[in-house]
């Protein structure tokens, strides 16, 4: 009797062992079915499964590709620029950035009011400003401000998206 409660106790400890292990592949089963759910509806949102042909009332969205960039140059400017009473020139180069030939076309047509502004701005400027990268970034918002509220005016759309500086000279 004496080796019947020994094995007795042996089957508790080692069932133990069992219940530890079925819970760790359960709760392994549990993380790995709760992950592939959450992969299934994060794809099925961003619409990865709705590319088929099979059709029912499966809508894909189609999604325009942005045109492609126009660059144009415009003719370098040259202001007088005031530094603590000393007089200096800056001339400028800039390109503009739009995504329609029309957007350039009108760029072209009202390019002496668009000088005007951009001549009138750079003068402003002062070489404190223009010393610093963040200074160079302002005028080029500035600028491209400028240039889209003639453009806004003229055509109804700003046209214009972007405006690089090419070249600054301080002299």
């Amino acid at each position: 009797m004496a080796e019947d409660d020994s094995e007795g106790e042996e089957k508790k400890g080692g069932g133990g062992t069992g219940k530890i292990i079925v819970l760790v592949i359960v709760g392994g089963l549990f993380v790995a079915a709760t992950t592939a759910g959450a992969m299934f509806f994060m794809l099925k949102s961003m619409g990865a499964f709705n590319q088929g042909g099979g059709g029912g009332h499966q809508q894909v969205a189609k999604q325009e590709e942005p045109k492609p960039a126009i660059y144009h140059t415009l003719e370098p400017i040259v202001v007088n620029i005031n530094d603590n009473g000393r007089m200096r020139f800056l001339q400028a180069k800039l390109d503009v950035m739009a995504r329609s030939q029309e957007a350039i076309d009108a760029l072209v047509l009202h390019m002496p009011r668009i000088r005007n502004e951009l001549v009138l701005l750079l003068s402003s400027q002062t070489v404190e400003d223009l010393g610093s990268p963040q200074g160079k970034e302002t005028l080029r918002h500035e600028a491209l401000k400028r240039i889209q509220a003639v453009l806004e005016k003229e055509i109804g759309e700003p046209g214009v998206e972007e405006v690089y500086i090419t070249s600054l000279i301080v002299q």
